[in-house]
């Protein structure tokens, strides 16, 4: 099932964004040129059962940015919602909720999923947001 929600005053096309300054259908052209992409989902789907399991095997289950949606189409939820701004193709037969939307923007049933990004800063210690790549950048930057 697919809920198609695009993002205003544009296409349903990757390049129709020129607003964010990035010809984004190019970018994921070159990124992922030379990737085999069975091999990618397998090893997506290695990690989302791993995932699924630290969970707690959650019956639903959110991607807020799908991207090629190797991990929703992998996990083993019952229900399995993915939001992503540009349709990079989901299966028919994968039975992903999918949403076409900035994930600050997704119209997504109100209380339903845990650790959702509006949800997120509810819990006290959520005041950062950090990523490996902000991480090493903090512990490279005054090295030299």
């Amino acid at each position: 099932m697919h809920v198609s929600e695009p993002p205003p005053n544009s296409e349903s096309t990757l390049a129709a964004f020129p607003s964010a300054g990035i010809n984004y259908e190019r970018l994921y052209s070159y990124r992922f040129l030379d990737v085999d992409q069975a091999g990618r989902q397998a090893v997506w789907r290695e990690i989302a059962r791993y995932a699924h399991g630290r969970m707690g095997a959650p019956q639903r289950i959110l991607d807020p940015a799908a991207g090629r949606s190797e991990f929703i189409t992998a996990v083993p939820a019952a229900e399995r919602w993915g939001v992503d701004l540009f349709g990079q193709g989901v299966p028919e037969s994968a039975r992903v909720k999918m949403i076409l939307s900035d994930i600050m923007d997704a119209a997504l049933p109100a209380d339903y999923f845990r650790y959702c990004v509006r949800d997120y800063f509810d819990c006290a210690d959520h005041t950062v947001i950090l990523t490996h790549v902000a991480v090493a950048e903090h512990l490279h930057s005054g090295s030299r």
